[in-house]
């Protein structure tokens, strides 16, 4: 039996204004704010390999 190895990553979302004031928007679609827009673009080309 071989074991096929491969990279995992745990990625979760970027900031949004509803975190930075401690309200949960779980249920609605809150759009990046401006540091987490910044946050995608840093971890985008890891995840586009």
């Amino acid at each position: 039996m071989s074991l096929l190895l491969r990279e995992f990553f745990f990625i979760r979302d970027g900031q949004t204004d509803y975190n930075t004031w401690k309200v949960s928007g779980e249920y609605i679609d809150i759009s990046l704010n401006v540091f987490g827009q910044s946050q995608a673009r840093i971890i985008e080309p890891t995840i586009a390999k």
